[in-house]
């Protein structure tokens, strides 16, 4: 059985939360229409305001359009510590979440205002599949590929993201402006290959239409959202920064079957020696 997801390389309105809610139900009809079985949404889908909860929101539109929802990541605030962290949750098509995942590998920027999170959780979906979620910067540490896939055996990991050109930095940028498309497109199908799972990776668009772009790229988000999977590679991409909705039919379970029986990178993990001090 094959999973149809969609990733929408969403641009988001930075302060319009409800002109963000509506564009966002906007493609979640759009990809229910399609026979979309889970969709996805960048980082930051909802702007940067601090909003209540958007969760029980989210959750009627997962059920409404019965399909699952990875949302994107919105600021949580815990009650208790009143620390904030930058969190993507996974919902289901009956409007339950099934799991929350705080980004571990903070991007600069976000160091001192947010709180990193300390544990990569997976979850089983209703199709028997073992999903992960990462966020943005994750994706360039092994760490969690290695504890949700080798140690947790998930099958499908998901990336949100809002990666821009400037990430590089002026040193980067001096040697290739789109070092970071080169950064994307080659970590998101190395990471495909190296842990043998199909990985999904959304990213922010720059604007809603390309005749909307900016003239000057550097500062803007640079798309590039893409679905990969061991054996075949990059399945489908967004070769650009503008909006778009990517939907493909993804055979999870077969092909983590196949490559596991294969490369054996699970088994070879698990039988290999521990470490000890002597």
């Amino acid at each position: 059985m094959s999973m149809r997801v969609a990733c929408v390389q969403f641009c988001h309105h930075p302060s319009d939360v409800e002109e963000n809610f509506t564009r966002v139900e906007d493609y979640i009809r759009q990809a229910s229409e399609d026979n979309v079985d889970l969709i996805v949404f960048p980082e930051c889908f909802l702007g940067y305001s601090k909003i209540p909860d958007p969760l029980p929101r989210l959750g009627t539109l997962a059920k409404t359009y019965a399909l699952d929802i990875v949302t994107g990541t919105y600021l949580y605030v815990d009650p208790e510590s009143g620390k904030r962290y930058n969190r993507a949750s996974y919902i289901d098509k009956d409007g339950e979440v099934l799991m929350s995942y705080d980004k571990v590998h903070l991007w600069h920027g976000e160091r001192g205002f947010i709180e990193p999170g300390k544990q990569f959780p997976t979850v089983v979906n209703r199709f028997g599949i073992r999903v992960g979620l990462l966020i943005c910067w994750d994706l360039t540490f092994a760490d969690g590929f290695s504890n949700m896939v080798l140690d947790q055996g998930a099958q499908l990991v998901v990336i949100p993201a809002m990666w821009s050109y400037e990430d590089a930095g002026e040193v980067g940028q001096a040697w290739n402006h789109d070092s970071e498309v080169a950064l994307i497109d080659s970590m998101t199908v190395a990471r495909a290959f190296e842990f043998q799972v199909p990985v999904v990776f959304c990213n922010m668009a720059a604007a809603r239409s390309k005749e909307e772009l900016p003239v000057d790229k550097e500062d803007t988000e640079c798309g590039h959202s893409q679905i990969s999977m061991p054996f075949k590679g990059s399945l489908i991409k967004a070769n650009h920064n503008h909006e778009a909705l990517l939907a493909y039919d993804i055979p999870v379970a077969q092909i983590t079957k196949d490559a596991e029986e294969h490369y054996k990178i699970r088994a070879d993990w698990l039988e290999r020696p521990k470490k000890t001090n002597e």
